[in-house]
């Protein structure tokens, strides 16, 4: 398949009503053609020099974005590219609006498509309008609301992607547009007209009409034969005869140009051995042998070192056999080099193997085994044990004792007894370990108070000249040293009082805020809350053993059901909100989908299918797409949205070892930050690692922990419910606030509703509320 595009920019600057632009971009080099062709349309309803440079803004952005290379990647996907290029393409426009730049909001008209084989995936804003023309229907496909761009981070949410067949005509316009043209008058000219002439036949009929500013990109999907046939309609018209070589030496000699060619000699023309090969075309060929005095035996050997090619057939045939042929002429170059590789590592003689050693247990020794004769003494390498000499002395001795007294021998052998019993008491006491730990104790609290003391004064100072990083090393040391004093009762007062200035002022270095009480909405007894989601100003709950939704009512401290009876639908097992559209999301313990709809309270069962190898360990929702964190399978699985649902899920994660078996939660906001159970935060953008760690934590996270954030928030926060917190993370990794509270042991889930500064954790069947300053 070839794709031909067109484009038709027009402008008239005299007007200040819409500035209008249309853009068409290649892949900049080779290795990224497989993402295809991305064509842009910018409409700003204002005619400024603001408007032409937030044109460029946009074109600039979503072109390096989308065509920007990873060496990580084993397969481009135009999808996750064209995904990842939005997500950039709305970070940059917040960021001109929060630098003030805001005239634009409510007045940018943008239609973004990309075209990669036969797969199409587009974004608009605005009024744009892209249309579909096949098999003589025109289909608009924009019919869906125009995004919201009074949050410029939502700028681009409308997406739509599918698959397009040959012939088909993608038309992206700007409003103006239509203003002109009907949709019977593009209808007909999408089915007369190739792309290019399509947008040659528009621009002529614009020169009627006094227009201002209107732009227009068609893009169409061809057969690669049929393209190639088009590209080369010289090859299909009758051709003059091919001049022979004695032809041109006969029209030169009549010429007077050359001498008589029996006064050659003739030469055959060998290629040197170092030179390097190089495929000339038919012209070029055809100049050197015209250029050269040469004989006419030696034609064969010239035409040896042209490329061979067929005399009937289409361009792309010809075309087909000359690469054939250059692969043929490289294999023979490269096959001696190969095989005298492979015979040099052939010729190589392994090493003779070493037998494994024997090695004998000491049950082994002490059965005599070490005399098997499957084992011989001197075959093995084990120390030489004198057994036999100790064997004769042992003999000796009872022999000496045997032949005693009765008498002598009740005497000899209560001394040994004795001797055996002082001997073990002596060696137990020695190693006695709460001996040692009270005499190393008595020696430290000699001076701890004293040291601790010293250490507090040093922060103190260090924290004036705010030298947060010397100051938090001094208290970390006085901590230690304060918690061994407390162990012996004489210093245990003095030290935990002097363990409460210290702990005040670590935590003033380490942003942590102490939580003394917090409201709390208590759950019924029979209800097990699994998650709290958040949507449109209101919070929800649900139980992973019903089939119901709950709103919680934070004046009065309550919950109560807020969904209508839903029946088929099983039981909700993992929650996820969908922004763009105010749907709850729930994939349930028959691993199926439904969605609650705000609008009616209804519980809707949707077409969705998990891919035979997936794993959920965690669910989400972002840009109308679902996404499955699977820790058994180290993979993201990405599920698209359809017209009844969504299709099967799809390898969103690139890499091989992507490094996410021990993940347990995962938060997504254009970039996917995934919390692993060793308190490693890992970054993934458009299936790529991404830099990202987490800087100034004063403790690692533990297991159990649980990630969040959205599409338009600040930032991360880490539910770590083993240290009793709430971490707040900026989105590059930095500590900005810690929240601590002791009923945050255990808790399952949280919510931030970052407009009223308010955290939601749901702790031991309660929703705990603190504010967040």
């Amino acid at each position: 398949m070839i794709i031909k595009y067109e484009n038709l920019t027009v402008h008239d600057i005299s007007t200040n009503e819409t500035f209008s632009k249309s853009y068409i971009f290649n892949a900049p080099n080779r290795k990224l053609n497989e993402l295809g062709k991305l064509a842009v349309v910018v409409d700003v309803d204002m005619n400024t020099d603001f408007a032409e440079k937030l044109s460029e803004i946009i074109s600039d952005c979503i072109k390096q974005e989308y065509f920007r290379f990873r060496s990580s990647e084993n397969k481009l996907l135009a999808q996750s590219h064209f995904e990842g290029a939005l997500n950039k393409l709305n970070q940059a426009l917040s960021t001109l609006a929060a630098e003030g730049y805001v005239e634009w909001i409510d007045k940018l008209h943008v239609g973004i498509a990309v075209l990669s084989f036969n797969k199409v995936h587009l974004a608009y804003t605005g009024s744009t309008k892209i249309f579909l023309y096949r098999q003589n229907e025109v289909i608009n496909i924009t019919t869906g609301p125009a995004s919201s761009q009074s949050n410029p981070m939502k700028t681009f949410v409308n997406v739509v992607s599918g698959d397009m067949q040959i012939n088909d005509k993608l038309l992206m316009v700007s409003p103006n547009f239509l203003k002109y043209f009907s949709l019977e008058k593009v209808k007909r000219t999408l089915s007369q007209f190739s792309a290019k002439d399509a947008i040659t036949n528009f621009k002529n009929l614009l020169q009627n009409f006094d227009n201002s500013a209107l732009s227009a990109v068609v893009l169409e999907l061809k057969d690669e034969k049929e393209a190639y046939e088009e590209n080369f309609d010289f090859l299909k018209k009758p051709r003059t005869k091919k001049q022979t070589i004695e032809d041109l030496i006969n029209e030169r000699a009549n010429k007077n140009e050359v001498n008589s060619i029996n006064e050659k000699k003739s030469v055959p023309v060998v290629r040197p051995a170092n030179e390097d090969y190089k495929v000339y075309n038919y012209h070029e060929a055809k100049q050197k042998r015209s250029a050269l005095d040469i004989n006419t035996d030696s034609e064969d050997q010239i035409l040896k070192t042209l490329p061979k090619r067929k005399k009937s057939g289409s361009g792309f045939e010809r075309y087909t056999e000359l690469a054939k042929d250059n692969i043929l002429r490289f294999k023979d170059y490269a096959l001696p080099v190969f095989e005298k590789v492979v015979g040099s590592i052939k010729s190589l003689k392994p090493k003779s193997k070493v037998p494994e050693k024997r090695i004998l247990s000491r049950k082994a020794i002490s059965t005599r085994s070490y005399l098997s004769p499957r084992i011989q003494p001197q075959d093995s390498k084990l120390p030489k044990l004198g057994l036999d000499k100790l064997k004769s002395v042992f003999t000796n001795v009872f022999s000496f004792i045997s032949g005693l007294p009765a008498k002598s021998k009740i005497i000899l052998g209560s001394i040994a007894g004795v001797g055996l019993i002082f001997g073990f008491a002596v060696f137990f006491h020695s190693n006695n370990p709460e001996d040692k730990e009270i005499t190393t104790t008595k020696k430290v609290d000699e001076n701890s108070i004293v040291q601790a003391q010293d250490l507090n004064k040093k922060a103190s100072d260090a924290l004036i000249y705010n030298d947060n990083e010397k100051a938090k090393g001094f208290l970390l040391e006085a901590t230690t040293i304060l918690n061994d004093a407390k162990k012996d009762k004489k210093y245990q007062k003095d030290a935990e009082e002097l363990l409460k200035t210290v702990t005040i002022s670590l935590d003033k270095i380490n942003n942590v805020t102490k939580l003394n009480s917090l409201d709390a909405i208590a759950m019924p007894a029979d209800f097990n809350a699994k998650g709290i989601l958040g949507l449109g100003g209101k919070l929800y709950s649900y139980d992973e053993n019903k089939s119901e939704v709950y709103m919680v009512d934070e004046s009065k401290k309550t919950l109560k059901k807020a969904s209508n009876e839903s029946n088929g639908i099983g039981n909700l097992k993992y929650g996820a909100v969908n922004l763009f559209k105010d749907y709850i999301e729930f994939l349930t313990d028959s691993n199926s989908v439904s969605e609650f709809v705000l609008d009616d309270n209804n519980i809707y069962k949707i077409d969705f299918e998990l891919n035979s190898k997936e794993k959920v360990t965690a669910f989400a929702n972002y840009f109308d797409a679902l996404y499955v964190l699977d820790q058994t399978n180290d993979q993201i699985w990405k599920h698209q949205r359809t017209i009844d649902g969504y299709n099967k899920g799809e390898e969103w994660l690139e890499g091989v070892d992507n490094g996410i078996r021990d993940a347990n939660s995962f938060a997504i906001d254009g970039s996917i930050y995934v919390l692993k159970e060793s308190g490693e935060i890992v970054s993934f953008l458009s299936g790529e690692r991404e830099d990202f760690s987490v800087k100034n934590l004063d403790k690692s996270f533990a297991g159990g922990s649980k990630i969040f954030t959205l599409l338009d928030y600040d930032n991360l926060y880490v539910l770590d419910s083993t240290n009793e917190r709430v971490v707040v993370l900026d989105k590059n990794g930095n500590v900005t606030k810690q929240y601590a509270n002791s009923d945050f042991r255990n808790a399952k889930d949280i919510f931030v509703d970052e407009s009223k500064n308010k955290g939601y954790v749901l702790s031991n069947n309660k929703i705990l509320i603190f504010e967040m300053k």
